[in-house]
């Protein structure tokens, strides 16, 4: 799943209580009910876990954009860019190596 998806989703999730929006395909609200049977359907759960996934895919947007920009670094600039990702996440290292 990427991030654009996740913000897409967010919207549906935020809609959950209020079941204004317009479904693909008719049927039932699955995030009415997967909320509804988690015991989230509070206005302040909805809100949190939707705010949380848009924002989850708005970094995965980010951070597709930052891997694909990164192989079009060069010299100096990847070497600083390198060594920031080593310090700040090391565990994302390997995503952003050349060789």
């Amino acid at each position: 799943m990427d991030g654009e998806n996740l913000v897409n989703i967010s919207v549906y999730m935020a809609d959950a209580r209020d079941l204004r929006l317009p479904l693909v395909g008719g049927g039932d609200h699955d995030w009415n009910n997967l909320f509804h049977a988690f015991g989230l359907l509070g206005e302040e759960s909805v809100r949190r876990v939707a705010a949380l996934t848009h924002v989850a895919g708005g970094l995965g947007m980010l951070i597709g954009l930052a891997w694909a920009g990164s192989f079009l670094l060069r010299g100096e600039a990847r070497a600083r860019f390198d060594a920031f990702v080593e310090k700040r996440a090391p565990g994302l290292a390997p995503l952003f190596a050349t060789e």
